[in-house]
């Protein structure tokens, strides 16, 4: 499920505009769309998914005793089975890692391992940093999106454009430049390196 990080009103707060209802889906595609490059960016999912709707998982295992699985704030249920998604039987001898703290990062077994195989151990749970984005992050989100919105309505000429991803943004005004290179720099300073 795409994930937004920004609702269609705080982009419109940034802007001191109004966005019309005929514009409003558009700017809800490009929410997702720079929440997902965000994501890719910093190698984080920064909103677990909700409670009603738990993701699952599968992963390999590799004959250890832990299991790393990304991120999650909520572990419902876990299974083993065979190769390729067969035969799945839930399991309740884990415990979450770290022991405190909301952020779960890897399940380990009590007194088993999680057995080679590849795609052989489904979780089911909340995947995610947390439940809420942090605000710098929606801040780098709003910023992109605005870049986007200027973008498609530029009509008075622009200072600068710059590629997000596969996107082309734009920026009319140097405080809105600053903004956008905030905006990375927050990107930067918030990427997880992965192992």
């Amino acid at each position: 499920m795409d994930k937004q990080y920004v609702t269609v009103e705080e982009v419109s707060k940034y802007l001191l505009l109004d966005i019309v209802d005929s514009f409003q889906d558009q700017v809800d595609n490009w929410i997702i769309a720079m929440s997902n490059q965000v994501a890719l960016m910093t190698n984080r999912e920064w909103l677990a998914g909700s409670a009603e709707y738990p993701e699952t998982r599968y992963f390999d295992g590799k004959g250890n005793a832990y299991l790393r699985i990304g991120e999650a704030i909520d572990i419902d249920a876990v299974y083993v089975g065979e190769d390729y998604g067969e035969n799945f039987v839930a399991i309740t001898d884990y415990i979450t890692y770290p022991y405190s703290g909301n952020l779960i990062t890897k399940l380990i077994r009590k007194d088993n391992a999680f057995d080679r195989g590849i795609k052989n151990i489904k979780v089911v749970g909340r995947f995610g940093y947390g439940e809420t984005v942090p605000e710098d992050i929606k801040f780098a989100v709003v910023v992109m999106v605005a870049g986007l919105i200027m973008n498609q309505t530029n009509q008075d000429g622009e200072i600068e454009s710059e590629k997000i991803g596969n996107y082309a943004v734009t920026y009319k005004t140097d405080e809105q430049k600053n903004d956008f290179n905030t905006a990375k720099n927050i990107i930067a300073s918030r990427r997880v390196i992965l192992l």
